[in-house]
């Protein structure tokens, strides 16, 4: 039998720096889930932005959260990690306190990522 590899399937497109510049602390639904869910991870209340901040939370590297540089990157870390093939959704979420998309992400964007 073939050897089956992971796919992973929690993939979106501010994962790579280069193609999204995409700042978490901008939207009040993320800054309440920093502050709640995410507490553990994130003992600021936010997320980390400046180099400093982001060296303190290497084990968020290659997350939304920590993005990686380039596209690249993401390829190269799949290879190191064993994976496949991986997932990443075009997702479009809205705010019922803005009343915007806090995440609008296309079918196009994720073709370009691909």
């Amino acid at each position: 039998m073939t050897e089956i590899k992971a796919i992973d399937m929690m993939n979106y497109p501010p994962q790579v720096k280069e193609e999204v510049n995409y700042n978490f602390n901008d939207y009040p639904e993320w800054i309440h889930l920093a502050k709640t869910t995410f507490k553990p991870m994130l003992p600021m209340g936010r997320f980390p932005t400046t180099e400093e901040e982001l060296a303190q939370h290497k084990y968020l590297y290659g997350t939304m959260f920590y993005p990686y540089e380039t596209v690249a990157d993401l390829v190269k870390a799949m290879d190191e990690l064993g994976y496949d093939k991986i997932c990443m959704a075009a997702v479009k979420m809205w705010s019922l306190k803005t009343h915007s998309f806090v995440w609008d992400f296309s079918v196009d964007l994720v073709n370009r990522l691909v």
